[in-house]
């Protein structure tokens, strides 16, 4: 009886991950529903501070989840955000008007959001020893017409029936818009 509930608590962390998103957004939220879902389009800077020397939270690797060269870093890039539907966003990295790199992202709309798959990866065998990092993104509009990001990233894990787990890292943003379609 006692293995089937250590069994169970473990399939249910494994299941559901670690870390959550916030309550309350920094700034008020147009809802982003299926029956608005295109107003996520458009051109946003990729920065969160627009002068060349900085290499502030960028837009492009929160969506990607792939590290940017260190080289692209510095220009001057933009997004190009298209719903193609309310299931799919297609993301284009622009320098200037140069095309980069275009990604078709998977998601779903949920509480007002454009929520990205979660990404989930496990390491390990449990329950002798494992780790779990689990990492959540989701865009939505300011009512100002930014482009809000938050994401949540957190680790956990278990060595020999002793669990751990580090604090949440929690991130919001806002990229202003370019250009709308």
């Amino acid at each position: 009886m006692k293995g089937n509930i250590f069994f169970a608590a473990i399939l249910f962390t494994l299941s559901t991950g670690c870390g959550s998103f916030r309550k309350n957004s920094a700034q008020p939220l147009v809802h982003v529903e299926t029956d608005n879902y295109e107003s996520l389009n458009g051109r946003y800077t990729t920065r969160t501070d627009t002068s060349r020397q900085s290499k502030n939270f960028n837009l492009w690797p929160y969506l990607t989840r792939e590290p940017m060269e260190e080289t692209l870093l510095m220009k001057d890039l933009s997004v190009d955000l298209k719903m193609i539907s309310k299931r799919r966003l297609q993301i284009t990295l622009y320098d200037g008007e140069a095309r980069l790199s275009q990604k078709l992202i998977k998601g779903k709309l949920r509480k007002g959001y454009f929520k990205l798959r979660d990404k989930t990866k496990l390491n390990g065998i449990p329950p002798l020893f494992w780790t779990l990092f689990s990492e959540k993104t989701r865009i939505g509009k300011s009512a100002k017409g930014n482009l809000q990001l938050e994401n949540v990233s957190a680790r956990c894990g278990m060595a020999i029936f002793f669990l751990a787990s580090t604090p949440d890292t929690h991130v919001a943003l806002g990229f202003q818009p370019i250009q709308k379609h």
